[in-house]
């Protein structure tokens, strides 16, 4: 009894703790702390955090999500958890230890994974989407508007026709001895309809136990509207398919996405974006540096520590670089990702920002960490 009481007194202390921790703390942490490997509800080199404490909350394990984020090869290799175990075979790479997090600290990153707030586009990000949005025009009229057009020529085709035959059904008026009596008032040549009182010049001659069928033809609105879809169909194969006046589905496509690649690559060319591995260069002025100072405290610290020094990721801040430690390798490394667990981030940051990350890195004094990796490079 005793025990459970421990227990019960146990777990409402955490969740007292996990509750009254800001989330904004957390964001910090996590942005921090966790964001390289993390993603807060998508699969990333890490499981996503959105839930996780809840899961192991209902594995009974609540207490050891502590012990697993400050040393998860230790909780790990007692094999008293099984999330430590799951966790573990989920990813081929050791998750980094995070021993300098007290409790309230990772109780509030996971607050902020269940409970993300919501992030405003920044003035000038916003101003970016809606310029090259604009930056990419339609090439010409579109297929919808081709097709609109044909159509319209096709209804005025039929409605032409109708009217002749109007005309006709007028100038026909009154001689009716002996035929059947339309009722041609107003726009009943448009139907052919026959007035109650004449339905006996349409009645059929047989009978089914009192019931006899009148012989109504097709209204000619709508004869000649079928004959419209025959001529539209010639002209619409004859314009796209026989004479090729207009290019079909995925010609057009091509040549918006030809549009589109001329009008980025100008609204890149003006915006100094069109970086590659082969044309960067290192920056040294401080508002550079300082950007990339920024993007790599709260992306790349959490697998090459704050000062660069190293914990998953190798230390950046040696001589010594597994794929080459030019300006151009490392802008490489950043966008693409490399094999060794290093992501790509191209999705993540623009080229200009790429090269920020690079220039600062390049900039970073040596410090004392993890044991050099690859080749010494002079």
């Amino acid at each position: 009894m005793k025990k459970n009481i421990k227990n019960l007194l146990a777990i409402a202390l955490l969740f007292s703790v996990f509750f009254t921790v800001k989330a904004q703390d957390g964001a910090k942490l996590y942005k921090q702390n966790c964001a390289a490997c993390h993603k807060i509800d998508k699969v990333s080199i890490g499981p996503p955090l959105k839930g996780a404490f809840d899961k192991w909350k209902e594995a009974g394990e609540e207490e050891m999500i502590f012990e697993w984020v400050a040393n998860p090869t230790e909780l790990h290799e007692s094999g008293k958890s099984k999330m430590a175990k799951a966790i573990w075979d989920f990813s081929p790479m050791t998750m980094t230890p995070m021993a300098h997090l007290s409790k309230e600290e990772v109780a509030a990153i996971f607050k902020f994974a269940d409970t993300p707030p919501v992030v405003e586009k920044k003035k000038e990000e916003v101003a970016t989407t809606t310029n090259v949005t604009k930056a990419v025009p339609s090439p010409g009229f579109s297929t919808g508007t081709i097709v609109f057009l044909i159509g319209i020529i096709g209804f005025l085709i039929v409605a032409l026709l109708v009217l002749m035959n109007g005309v006709k059904a007028l100038k026909n008026k009154g001689n009716t001895e002996g035929k059947v009596k339309y009722d041609e008032e107003g726009f009943g040549f448009l139907t052919k309809s026959v007035a109650i009182e004449d339905e006996d010049s349409i009645l059929l001659d047989h009978n089914y136990d009192g019931i006899q069928e009148l012989d109504n033809v097709l209204p000619p609105w709508w004869v000649w509207m079928f004959y419209g879809t025959i001529i539209f169909t010639f002209i619409y194969w004859g314009m796209y398919q026989t004479f090729g006046v207009w290019p079909l589905q995925i010609e057009a496509y091509e040549m918006e996405v030809k549009t589109a690649e001329k009008e980025v690559y100008a609204y890149k060319e003006a915006n100094g974006l069109l970086i590659s591995a082969e044309t960067v260069t290192v920056l040294t002025d401080e508002s550079a540096l300082a950007a990339g100072k920024e993007i790599f405290e709260g992306t790349c610290a959490a697998c090459h520590k704050v000062d660069g020094s190293g914990l998953v990721g190798p230390n950046l801040t040696d001589k010594y670089w597994i794929y080459g430690g030019k300006i151009g390798n490392i802008f490489t490394s950043i966008s693409e990702g490399r094999p060794n667990g290093m992501p790509a981030h191209k999705s993540q940051f623009n080229e200009l920002k790429i090269q920020q990350i690079g220039s600062y890195v390049l900039s970073l004094p040596f410090a004392e960490g993890k044991e050099p990796e690859g080749d010494l490079m002079k």
